[in-house]
């Protein structure tokens, strides 16, 4: 049995391209929940939550639940807007 990598999972203190650079799969959601992670992603998700108007609870949850961390809905239409 070949031993896991488990990754560490999405924290609101960690950066938005920290979080895409380790979970590329998470941009559909970023687009979604209108955080601009090109430009102004080198700050961490709870303040890109706050600067772009995204629920960072909601948030968080759609991100975990799209990296198979479970606890939210990634197939949710719209943002948190």
């Amino acid at each position: 049995m070949r031993p896991t990598t488990t990754l560490p999972p999405i924290d609101p203190a960690e950066t938005v391209h920290a979080i895409l650079e380790r979970h590329p799969e998470t941009g559909a959601v970023f687009e979604r929940h209108g955080i601009h992670a090109c430009c102004g992603g080198d700050v961490p998700l709870a303040v890109a939550a706050e600067r772009d108007g995204a629920d960072l609870a909601r948030l968080v949850a759609d991100l975990r639940e799209a990296v198979g961390e479970g606890g939210g809905d990634a197939n949710r239409q719209g943002g948190s807007r």
